[in-house]
């Protein structure tokens, strides 16, 4: 039920950038995937990359995060 139109994902352009810059320091990767997350001083900050199997994993994509017991989805309302 959540309405993604008109949302604007904060530092979006800075969290493209910072990937690019990084991918360039690793040419000899032909695919990573970077995870990126703003963190509490509204910063970009690198959580993890990947350069082996970059996807969502089947039980991921079908029962959600497996962090779900951490309260994440409260960050928000602090």
């Amino acid at each position: 039920g959540y309405v993604f139109k008109n949302k604007v994902i904060p530092l979006f352009s800075s969290a493209t950038e910072l990937c690019m810059s990084l991918h360039k320091s690793f040419p000899h990767f032909e695919l990573i995937g970077w995870d990126f997350c703003i963190n509490e001083k509204n910063e970009v900050q690198l959580m993890e990359w990947n350069a082996n199997g970059v996807d969502i994993s089947i039980t991921e994509a079908t029962t959600g995060p497996h962090y779900s017991d951490l309260g994440w989805e409260n960050l928000w309302k602090r």
